[in-house]
């Protein structure tokens, strides 16, 4: 996962084949920083802590740079974008936290289609291209007739920072960040992104904290 320049826009409303046999060793990336706009950027130590269902997913890498290929925004920007339900021009747009799984590549490539029609700045004709690209380097990590791709992208201001996690609720798989203890209620004002992306047994449910898929 490379950094990205993209400014990260305040939301004003609610609302992305590993073969199950050669799956890498997980392992625990940096945090993704990418700075909201007019707030100063600080990295930090983040904890990962082990929970329930820790074994139930195989973190995997995934470039999701798509400057390569004539793209003006990383896959996470477009996995996580929003339009606001007050726009009045197909270009006013955010970026919310998501969780999300897919179970087929077919899967995948509409729902990143659905949303690269909100990026007016990527033209009309590269779109399809830029979703069989994502669905290209997904399906190189991730064996779709035998796992469910999981993304991820949850943000947390600070610091202090808090807790990423992830655990079994029920029979849903449940994604978070805790937030640190604040007894001064002061923050630096800077923002963290946690960016994952997981190997999951065919259809397990999961969500972020206290929402629905």
């Amino acid at each position: 996962m490379k950094k990205t320049h993209l400014l990260l826009i305040p939301i004003c409303a609610a609302s992305f084949a590993c073969s199950h046999t050669t799956l890498p060793l997980p392992v625990t990336p940096k945090p993704v920083l990418l700075p909201a706009a007019s707030q100063p950027t600080k990295t930090t130590t983040i904890k990962y802590r082990t929970t329930a269902g820790q074994n139930a997913l195989k973190e995997i890498k995934l470039d999701t740079d798509l400057s390569t290929v004539g793209a003006p925004l990383d896959w996470v920007q477009i996995f996580s974008a929003i339009s606001f339900s007050n726009a009045r021009r197909s270009n006013n747009l955010g970026f919310s936290q998501r969780v999300a799984s897919f179970g087929s590549a077919t899967i995948l490539k509409a729902d990143s289609l659905q949303r690269l029609k909100l990026v007016a700045e990527i033209p009309a004709g590269k779109k399809v291209g830029l979703a069989d690209e994502m669905v290209k380097r997904a399906s190189s990590q991730v064996d779709f007739a035998h796992h469910d791709f999981i993304a991820v992208y949850l943000t947390d201001g600070g610091p202090p920072f808090g807790e990423y996690r992830y655990s079994m609720v029920g029979d849903t798989m449940e994604f978070c960040i805790d937030k640190a203890p604040n007894p001064t209620g002061i923050s630096d004002m800077a923002v963290n992104n946690f960016v994952k992306f997981y190997a999951a047994p065919k259809g397990l449910k999961v969500r972020q904290c206290g929402r629905e898929l």
